[in-house]
């Protein structure tokens, strides 16, 4: 099943880039895209940079409820220790 999903998933793969490659109809539209990100260069940045910071946004949540889970296992265990 994976051998025929992989194959599937190739087919579609290889059409979208060839379909990409060979299409003259969208060339005006990446130009103007184009033309726009180097007239704005800060425009440019913020889009190469935006992967990245989603990223560490996500691993910053992440790791603030890694911590808060923790203290609150070590108020749990303080707790059961104090208790006759």
């Amino acid at each position: 099943m994976l051998v025929v999903a992989t194959g599937i998933a190739s087919l579609i793969g290889a059409g979208i880039f060839i379909a990409v490659l060979q299409s003259e109809w969208m060339t005006g539209g990446f130009s103007s895209i184009a033309r726009f990100m180097f007239g704005k260069p800060v425009w440019a940045i913020i889009a190469a940079t935006s992967p990245l910071a989603a990223a560490l946004l996500v691993g910053y949540g992440y790791m603030q409820r890694a911590i808060r889970g923790r203290a609150a296992r070590r108020a749990g265990a303080a707790d059961a220790e104090t208790r006759p």
